[in-house]
């Protein structure tokens, strides 16, 4: 059985959180799915410059990853249509977005037996949410739109549809819920300038950092979009940097954390500021199961939630973040994980 998985992603190439759960699955999932396999890495359409630079990790994605073939769309273009059309299967570990449109996309896939997609997040509720919230802010998101097509068709298309999210989802087939292993179990601290490390979307909802002293891990380019509609002026930004991700949640010169993300399907982040002993505040509608007082869903309910961290010591902030950790631990059993992805994948 030859099984081609696609990928937008992995390693050094980072497009979003997609990136941590690609490297996982390729250390512990993928030497255990059986089958003759090759990984395709789409590049599509992007600029020259940005398939020099995936190019350039050529060497390092095949000396991390000895045992997996690896194929990219660009400049092996001829290659890799040729794997699509022998593979007895395509699974779709994400949206191949960077194609430049869905008529490229059904030439160079004609071939392919799409088998599976994974759904990391729905496109279709980030677009609601912007449509809702920020009306004014939609034209900015027109390649979120060919994306949303994308994943409809392919939710057509696949017999298998997984979904990585904390909660069960009618729309998918599999529930594979993410994966986070707690190392840490760091002390709370007594700052209460804010941190936020997510990319700058409005599903984030960067503009509750308002008028609040924090630091963003971000992505300069959106940061300085917001800092247009909001004022930022108490924010420090730092460009975000994979290699800087522990430094940040390690660091004691901030201790609480924006995790108020709408239509948040898992959130790494979520799991790396309570294992690093930073309280959060998430969303009121983020996980159902989820027994959390410190919770919002709009700017107003986060700053009251913000000022009763404020108040709150270490002893009763460790307390809050124990009793999350201890209900977060549900995502934390990798073997758990890597079987049931294994089972997905045949």
């Amino acid at each position: 059985m030859n099984k081609a998985f696609v990928t937008t992603e992995l390693g050094p190439i980072i497009m979003g959180g997609i990136n941590l759960w690609m490297d996982s699955f390729l250390t512990h999932v993928y030497p255990k799915i059986s089958g003759n396999k090759i990984v395709l890495l789409e590049l599509g359409d992007m600029d020259d410059f940005h398939i020099a630079n995936a190019l350039a990790y050529k060497d390092d994605i095949e000396y991390r990853w000895p045992e997996v073939k690896f194929v990219f769309s660009q400049p092996e273009r001829e290659a890799y249509t040729d794997v699509l059309k022998h593979a007895d299967e395509v699974h779709f570990l994400t949206v191949p977005y960077t194609v430049g449109s869905h008529e490229e996309y059904l030439q160079d896939y004609e071939n392919a037996n799409e088998t599976s997609i994974l759904i990391h997040s729905f496109e279709e509720d980030s677009l609601n949410y912007i449509a809702e919230y920020w009306q004014e802010s939609l034209d900015r998101y027109n390649e979120r739109k060919y994306t949303d097509k994308m994943q409809r068709y392919l939710m057509e298309k696949c017999d298998k549809i997984g979904w990585i999210g904390v909660n069960p989802d009618k729309r998918t087939t599999h529930h594979v819920p993410n994966n986070y292993v707690f190392r840490h179990y760091s002390p709370s601290n007594e700052s209460n300038i804010l941190g936020f490390g997510a990319r700058c979307e409005i599903r984030k909802n960067p503009h509750y950092l308002e008028f609040i002293k924090s630091v963003a891990l971000t992505n300069v380019d959106e940061y300085n979009y917001w800092k247009k509609k909001v004022d930022l002026s108490a924010t420090e930004l730092l460009n975000f940097d994979k290699s800087f991700i522990r430094y940040f949640y390690s660091s004691h010169l901030w201790g609480i954390f924006h995790a108020c993300y709408a239509v948040e399907p898992f959130g790494y982040s979520i799991f790396q500021a309570a294992d690093h002993g930073k309280i959060p505040i998430l969303h009121k509608k983020w996980w159902n199961k989820l027994d959390y007082d410190i919770v919002a869903d709009s700017k107003e309910s986060f700053d009251k939630q913000y000022k009763r961290i404020s108040m709150m010591d270490t002893k009763e902030r460790d307390k809050k973040i124990k009793k999350l950790v201890e209900q977060l631990k549900e995502f934390d059993n990798i073997d758990k994980w890597v079987e049931r992805l294994v089972k997905f994948y045949g």
